[in-house]
């Protein structure tokens, strides 16, 4: 069997830790190339790419190709990007190419089976949360994958995300694989006092900080939960910072100013993106973890939290009560007052917490990137043989 994947989420291979489509994509790779050795595999990436970062990827089964048109492709029109791409995928003679994530069309023409990894749709379920042209272009690759929907099948990484691809894209649940993301085991590897000392030196952090970690954007819910942290303190009189790490994304220089509409801007620290190595210092640095988003189709950043066993306060919503399980204390995402007393009973409650991060310790065995590998083969082998 000749295996394609699309790679080009992978913009830094020597650092790819970072979240989202790349961090997935790479640790795919990684595992299959270490647990496949049967199957060729050809890994495709941007030409940008350096060639010393791609070399992890070459070697025995696995070989790499650059795709054509990077440097000039945005000077040309998406007929002829489609045409060249077709046609540079069709020439590797593939029985399966694998796209991973949605941001990456289906070839046009393409005569092999295509799996496709979907890591979310909430573009499509709750379009109001997103810029109007990234729900654009959702709807627009919705049509194209029902145009191709013959020869595909898709992988999504909960039990919620497959009911929700299939109602709100179309596709039959016969059609759709759960495989489970994996989690990186250095999360649980133990904190030197040193290291914490040094993160909270790093990032100014002080003693006693409750953490939210994601992008900066309105489908993860921040103003909430500035409200919430407001009554948290306004309520219980418990002082803990409120430190919110991530990346911005669409709205974050409106969602940081709510701060100071709020008045609790002296009490928030924004920290932007945080690099890998700094992860496993960073949650351990804190006391709780707060993730009350109005949508996910996964949730890695509490499966995060539990690998460094961090209490957590989550949305009541079904992928989270899928993903988190009995680790979590739960909160409807749209009440801040709900949220608040969520924050306070683990903040108040020790065997609330100690249960928090035991039943983290036993969910995250769920979690697995050789497990997620494994699974992820056995998808192609049943696809190859339809």
């Amino acid at each position: 069997m000749k295996i394609g994947i699309d790679a080009r989420s992978i913009l830094n291979p020597e650092r790819s830790g970072g979240v989202g489509t790349g961090h997935y994509t790479y640790h795919l790779l990684r595992k299959l190339k270490e647990i496949d050795k049967e199957n060729e595999y050809v890994v495709m990436f941007d030409s940008t790419v350096r060639e010393k970062d791609i070399q992890k990827f070459e070697g025995g089964n696995f070989s790499v190709r650059f795709f054509p048109y990077q440097k000039y492709g945005k000077f040309l029109p998406n007929i002829y990007k489609d045409i060249m791409l077709s046609g540079f995928i069709n020439r590797e003679k593939l029985d399966i190419l694998h796209i991973i994530g949605m941001e990456n069309t289906i070839p046009p023409k393409f005569s092999g089976r295509v799996v496709l990894t979907s890591r979310g749709i909430g573009r499509l379920k709750m379009p109001e949360l997103y810029p109007p042209y990234v729900v654009k272009k959702a709807r627009m690759i919705k049509k194209i994958i029902a145009e191709n929907a013959e020869n595909l099948h898709m992988i999504v990484s909960s039990q919620e995300l497959k009911d929700d691809t299939a109602e709100f894209m179309g596709i039959p649940k016969e059609k759709i694989s759960v495989v489970y993301e994996g989690m990186d085991k250095r999360l649980c590897d133990s904190v030197s006092e040193d290291d914490i000392a040094r993160i909270k030196k790093k990032y100014n952090l002080g003693n006693h900080g409750i953490l939210y970690m994601g992008t900066i954007e309105p489908v993860k819910n921040i103003s909430r939960i500035m409200e919430a942290y407001k009554k948290l303190r306004e309520k219980s009189g418990l002082y803990y910072k409120l430190i919110i790490a991530g990346k911005d994304g669409w709205m974050a220089k409106e969602l940081r100013s709510m701060a100071i509409d709020l008045g609790i801007e002296d009490d928030i620290t924004f920290l932007g993106y945080i690099p890998p190595e700094d992860l496993s210092a960073l949650f351990s640095s804190v006391c709780l973890f707060v993730f009350a988003p109005l949508y996910e189709g996964f949730g890695t950043p509490a499966v995060e939290a539990m690998a460094c066993g961090l209490p957590i306060v989550a949305s009541d919503i079904p992928v989270l009560h899928e993903i988190a399980g009995d680790a979590a204390v739960f909160a409807n995402p749209f009440d801040t007052e709900g949220i608040a007393d969520a924050m306070a009973k683990v903040l108040n409650n020790k065997g609330v917490e100690k249960n928090s991060k035991e039943n983290g310790q036993i969910q995250i065995e769920k979690f697995c990137w050789e497990k997620t590998a494994r699974e992820t083969l056995e998808v192609y082998k049943r696809v190859a043989k339809l």
